[in-house]
């Protein structure tokens, strides 16, 4: 075993977590570029397909077919200052982003999509080419595999405005489909949306100092999806021109944006399937009771989900305050019924976007003893990590139904 590796570990929960059965190698040996002990951010699985980003100042991204314990595509940075690939180097990548800032997502087990603030864009790679080209081992991965199917541009912004890259997020969790189970009801996997959280600045003279505001981005993932599979992959040997997809050609129509204010800042935020969870810490701290209260915001972007039902109370909602009245305290703003277009500082004009969503409200309590350390969405809940400062009380998980 290369000294410099992480390892992972393939479990089947289905078999109490033994190593799984379709996993040839069972554990996989990642060498990282990381000098002190670096932490996992993200693993990611779509069917056969493996995502493993480790963080630690530096970054690896790793790209792997787990079943077989082949290594795909490998990219990783030395410094903060020049990001280098050790396997394969990316132009995009070198001397502009931290290790933060490179956000990255599996779209489906043929497709990688990277989020590139600086260019104001997201890429999509073909995993397919990768796997016809893949190298003997993780010394040997193809460094000319490095054209990009398309991309995708974002809305243009205003002269002098930029994405602050450490500050902007990518959020994507597609429900998973298994052959060996038959739910009653489950969600649409071809319904899940793609969530962005990006942060603009802009000098504002008027201002004197620089403005700053967020946008949440919902977008139809089957979108972006539907244009990768519409551009045409050239054979290995003949890489065809990369292709730009303009914002007016994919956007609109397949994208809401919500603005956010400097103090609506969420704590985290989790999709699954067409949902997508603001989850707020309750800014009047502990409560009375010993209690802890979240405020935590569905968007549903269904399309059956009705632009009007955002802006009245909602039918399901399990609190008596309104969605919109909490998202008026919270900073969160959406356009009227009648006015899907957005102006921002940093934004320019007649940005317009149409997916539909409707806005749940609903209010949730932690008793004081648990801390919890992220939160996610679930099928049918939403789901908090916590630790506790009590012996007799462990942590673990606490869900509530949504």
């Amino acid at each position: 075993m290369v000294p410099s590796t992480h390892e992972l570990h393939l479990l089947s929960l289905s078999s109490g977590l033994t190593f799984h059965h379709r996993a040839k190698k069972p554990v996989l040996y990642g060498a990282i570029s990381q000098v002190r002990t670096p932490s996992c951010r993200l693993i990611q699985v779509e069917e056969d397909i493996l995502l493993w980003k480790v963080c630690e100042k530096l970054f690896d991204l790793q790209l792997w077919d787990w079943q077989k314990g082949e290594i795909l595509w490998v990219s990783s940075c030395s410094s903060q200052q020049e990001l280098q690939s050790r396997f394969l180097t990316f132009d995009f990548l070198q001397q502009r982003y931290s290790a933060d800032a490179v956000e990255a997502t599996l779209l489906n087990s043929s497709t990688l999509l990277l989020l590139l603030p600086e260019e104001q864009e997201l890429r999509a790679f073909s995993v397919e080419h990768w796997r016809r080209t893949r190298p003997i081992d993780i010394e040997h991965v193809d460094s000319n595999v490095n054209q990009f199917v398309c991309s995708f541009h974002l809305p243009p912004t205003t002269e002098g405005a930029s994405i602050h890259a450490p500050s902007s997020r990518m959020f994507f969790n597609r429900p998973a489909t298994f052959p060996d189970t038959k739910p009653i009801i489950s969600p649409d996997p071809s319904l899940s949306i793609l969530c962005l959280q990006l942060a603009f600045t802009h000098f504002d003279p008027e201002f004197y100092g620089v403005r700053t505001e967020t946008h949440i981005f919902l977008i139809h993932a089957a979108a972006i999806a539907t244009h990768v599979k519409s551009v045409a992959i050239s054979p290995p040997e003949h890489p065809a021109p990369c292709h730009g997809i303009l914002w007016d050609d994919w956007g609109p129509s397949s994208t809401r944006i919500l603005w956010l204010s400097t103090w609506g800042f969420p704590s985290w935020i989790s999709t699954y399937g067409s949902r997508t969870a603001l989850i707020f810490s309750s800014p009047v701290g502990r409560a009375v009771d010993g209690e802890d209260f979240f405020d935590v915001l569905v968007l549903d972007s269904h399309p059956s989900a009705d632009l009007r039902t955002h802006l009245s109370p909602p039918i399901l909602v399990s609190a008596a305050v309104h969605a919109e009245r909490m998202c008026e305290r919270f900073g969160i703003q959406f356009p009227k019924e009648s006015d899907t277009e957005w102006e921002g500082w940093c934004l320019r004009e007649n940005v317009r976007t149409t997916l539909p969503f409707r806005a749940q409200y609903h209010k949730m309590a932690l008793p004081s003893y648990l801390w919890p350390t992220s939160a996610f969405l679930t099928a049918d809940g939403v789901a908090f990590v916590v630790s506790s400062d009590v012996a007799d009380k462990p942590g673990g998980y606490w869900v509530y139904y949504v």
